[in-house]
């Protein structure tokens, strides 16, 4: 086998990347959620939009 490793690595255009999940609205129901020991659709579903919805201070519950 010959693997060619002096291959620069592609950096993704900014429109690509995803900010990782924060923020007051975010942060606040996480507490609320770990507090109560409830478990959302999201979190069983491991959703990627799970920041969007929580940071807008929605979640959805079994």
């Amino acid at each position: 086998m010959n693997f060619n490793i002096d291959k620069k690595r592609q950096i993704c255009p900014e429109w690509l990347k995803v900010k990782a999940p924060g923020g007051d609205g975010f942060a606040e129901i996480k507490a609320i959620v770990q507090g109560n020991k409830l478990h959302t659709v999201c979190e069983e579903a491991h959703c990627p939009n799970i920041s969007d919805c929580w940071s807008r201070g929605t979640a959805t519950f079994m």
